[in-house]
């Protein structure tokens, strides 16, 4: 988050993180309640919740069985942590990491990355009531409630300032998404502060806020390949994707707000791809903006049901066009091949998810139909992988305006509602065939963003 005078915000929304099996359904796991501004969870007793440890439990796997750095990695020596008057050890360590990236990196950018001052970094512990920023001569002050629960970048005449919340929000990414959270955080902070030393731009909030995204991504990559903690584990990587979910703008916000940072898909777009990237392809985000899919509710009625429609309704709008959109990729019928969703998975999925994970479902179920039908192997990772992407392929499409549904006799456009794209995702993260592998958290969600933006050559489908 970047701040120039006034100060955008950096809230953790809440997600429902339901548990769906392939071919059955499982209890749901739902997220404790955020931590209230004095560091208790409201209604919480104290202990963790149940995706708390399970979350836990993926990490420590992670770290057993599946070890990915090069032991052999020389780290550089000015990983080495500077002193920063009241950050604990977590931040001085990633600080100087991401530091080093950008030392490394900038050149490509054309800057010569200057290190900040550390009497401008400011974990919220260490913060009065209020903190000094001159912008352009003029004396601001920073109230310090302002740092709860919060991360923020202010270009000050001082020097560029860094606060986050060492009391609050970085313990509970630390529980939530350990080591990745809270370093996909500061990557992401970082992001901010290249821009403000690249100096003045005329992009939008949003367009910086996606752009500190990519960066935070290619981020990630550099510390996988130098074997730089916490991303020595391909379980890191995942913990990094799902925070960015959980770190969304809430569902129905319009993209032109003020403190627009976008919404899960997009977010989530933009650290693959400057993981896949690199920093120069962030910076051209500038010159070349990435598609928006983020979107206004349109009504008080869509706001109230969160653009959900009824399970019976939602299956006579969705299931034809799916059905005759993945007929259109084969010369082949494909209906033999059909093995629909058990009923009761759909309700499940439907309680849990909304649109965007009966859809999903759905979908895929016809994406593996389409395989069978083209002489593809559906059997296996890359397989299921395929399917997402297929399915992303019909979701780009309807973004575009060219599925065609029926209502009430009436042909149309079919359109998503705005949290249908993030419900895509969440379901495929949230399988626990998914979260038992690691890296596929990261791979699933790569794929269903692949199919959507590129279409269907992106998915390497047999024709």
């Amino acid at each position: 988050m970047e701040m120039n005078i006034s100060i955008t915000r950096f809230w953790p929304s809440l997600l429902l993180l339901a548990i769906i099996a392939a071919g059955c359904a499982s209890n749901s796991v739902e997220d404790a309640a955020l931590p209230s501004a004095n560091g208790a969870a409201e209604g919480d007793d104290g202990g963790p919740s149940d995706l708390e440890v399970l979350i836990e439990s993926m990490d420590q796997e992670a770290r057993m069985a599946d070890p990915e750095a090069d032991s052999t990695v020389d780290i550089p020596e000015d990983l080495t942590a500077r002193e920063i008057p009241g950050a604990n050890e977590e931040a001085l360590v990633t600080i100087a990491n991401v530091e080093t990236f950008w030392t490394a990196e900038a050149p490509q950018l054309s800057l010569d990355y200057t290190p900040l001052d550390s009497n401008r970094l400011f974990p919220r512990s260490v913060l009065g009531e209020t903190l000094d920023c001159t912008f352009n001569g003029q004396l601001n002050q920073i109230e310090s409630n302002l740092a709860a629960f919060n991360a923020f970048v202010a270009n000050c005449d001082e020097g560029i300032t860094v606060v986050w919340d060492d009391i609050g929000l970085q313990p509970r990414l630390d529980i939530r998404f350990p080591g990745a959270g809270f370093a996909h955080l500061i990557a992401h902070e970082w992001g901010h502060v290249i821009q403000n030393q690249l100096g003045p731009n005329n992009r939008s909030v949003l367009l910086g806020e996606q752009q500190a995204d990519c960066y935070s991504g290619a981020y990630v990559a550099w510390a996988e390949d130098n074997g730089v903690e916490p991303f020595t584990t391909s379980r890191a990587r995942d913990l990094a994707i799902v925070s960015t979910l959980e770190t969304r703008d809430p569902v129905g916000s319009s993209p032109a707000a003020p403190n627009a940072h976008g919404n899960g898909f997009d977010r989530v777009r933009a650290a693959q791809e400057g993981y896949d990237n690199g920093v120069t392809f962030c910076s051209d985000f500038d010159n070349s903006p990435p598609p928006i899919t983020q979107m206004p509710f349109t009504s008080q009625e869509q706001a109230d049901t969160g653009g959900n429609r009824p399970l019976d309704e939602k299956l006579t709008t969705i299931q034809p066009p799916l059905a005759q959109y993945f007929q259109s990729l084969s010369t082949e019928p494909i209906d033999e091949f059909l093995i629909e969703p058990d009923p009761q998975v759909l309700s499940a999925i439907n309680d849990q998810q909304g649109d965007g994970g009966v859809s999903t479902l759905l979908g895929l179920s016809y994406a593996a139909a389409l395989q069978q039908a083209v002489g593809e192997e559906t059997n296996g990772v890359e397989p299921a992988l395929r399917r997402a992407c297929l399915y992303g392929t019909f979701l780009g499409q309807t973004l575009s305006g060219n599925i065609i549904s029926e209502v009430d006799g009436v042909s149309g456009p079919l359109t998503l509602s705005p949290g249908d794209l993030d419900e895509s995702i969440k379901t495929l993260t949230n399988s626990p065939g998914v979260i038992a592998n690691p890296g596929l958290v990261f791979e699933f969600v790569s794929a269903i963003r692949i199919g959507t933006v590129e279409g269907i050559n992106g998915c390497r489908l047999r024709q």
